[in-house]
Order: C-alpha cells, then structure tokens, then sequence
C-alpha cells in the first residue's frame, strides 16, 4: 500500500511539473510535512488547488455567521486530516480528492433568511453527506438523508420521512429513533436521539447521520 502510494504521488508531481515562485501553495514549503505536503509543494497543479481551497475556504468563512463559520472550520481541519488518510488508499486519487473538496466549498451559499417552511426547502450538505427537503402536500416536508464514509465514500446511513414544521423544527422517527432538523443560523443542524442499548438500523457500522449542513447552490 506504502509503494503505490509513493508511485501515486510521483506521478502526480513529474504530470503537474515543479511549482514556480508565483504558484505557491497555502502553507510554506519549508515547512512542509509528509507526503501529501511535500507532494503539492513539488507539483504547480497541486498547489494551485490547495491555494484555491484555502482563498474559498477564508471568502465563505468570512461571509458565514458565527455557527456557520465554526462548522465550516471544524470541516477544513477533518479534511486536512482526511487527506492524509484517504491518500494511504490505493484507490485515492490526491488531484480528485482536493478537486472534490474545493468544488463542495464553492457551492456552499448563504441560505436565504425565508420564515417558516421555506427556510428548510433545498439541499444542504457536508463533504460526506446530503440532505434533500422537498415541499410536500399540505404543508408536510419529504426528508432525504445519505451520508458516506470520508475516506472509503461507501454508502454508511440512509433515512427519509415526512414532517411538519412545529416550534422551528422538523421531527420524524425512524426505527424508533427520533430524527430533529433545526436551523441554526446559516447551517442546518441533525440531532438523532436514540434509546439505550438500540442501533441505527438505518445506518452501516458506526454510521450517523448526526452534524451540520450547509445550504448549496441549486442545479450545480
């Protein structure tokens, strides 16, 4: 695994060329750490997505609200870790996997400040999951959750229901496990409460469906 990875990452760098003064990375190349740093200090591809992510990632942290702007910081840091991982796997692709993570932060939006219902209706995601809200007959909303593994993106938890807006929230259960959608500022929030000694039947091994979301662009 060790080996195809050193060759994934020597492909990688010869295909891009070396990095020029005016093509830097985010960080400094001097202090770079591991593989994964080393490799987009040495290609100017590489590097121009890494600048690109950083440049998107300050914009929209920037134009977010406090809530959201934490969110979206705490999902950098685990995709900076992620990164490391992911790219230990022979069937991880460094260019894809940033390529990927910068289109998600440019689709990212400020949702609009709609009251009741219309605050839910759209998409709204994390770099490993989506969320669907549809309007449905007489005021009820269709809820659609997936979420994927960050490192393998195999299916890990699928859920839908129907609710209505009561005191802000949207609330559904599944195998007895009750499901709350809530605003929270510029993000969505999922909360799962789940009785003792039970599972999410819904999800695979150590799946759940439980953080925040942010509202994307529609038709992207």
């Amino acid at each position: 695994m060790i080996k195809q990875f050193c060759m994934a990452l020597a492909m990688a760098m010869s295909a891009a060329g070396p990095v020029s003064a005016q093509n830097r990375p985010s960080f400094d190349c001097a202090k770079a750490k591991g593989d994964v740093e080393n490799a987009i200090c040495k290609s100017a591809e590489l590097s121009s997505l890494d600048r690109e992510i950083a440049l998107t990632f300050g914009q929209l942290r920037r134009r977010l609200g406090p809530e959201a702007a934490r969110a979206l910081r705490q999902e950098q840091e685990t995709f900076n870790a992620t990164r490391d991982v992911a790219m230990a796997n022979p069937d991880s692709d460094l260019k894809s996997f940033m390529a990927e993570h910068l289109t998600w932060l440019r689709r990212i939006q400020l949702p609009a400040a709609d009251a009741g219902s219309a605050a839910f209706i759209g998409e709204w995601s994390t770099p490993y999951g989506t969320v669907s809200i549809k309007p449905g007959k007489s005021g009820v909303l269709a809820i659609e959750i997936n979420t994927t593994s960050g490192v393998s993106a195999r299916w890990v938890c699928e859920v839908s229901g129907e609710a209505r807006l009561r005191d802000g929230k949207l609330t559904f259960k599944e195998d007895n496990i009750t499901i709350i959608l809530a605003r929270k500022g510029d993000v969505l929030g999922i909360e799962e409460i789940v009785p003792a000694s039970q599972g999410r039947d819904y999800c695979g091994a150590n799946g759940a469906i439980e953080g925040q979301y942010f509202k994307l662009r529609p038709g992207e």
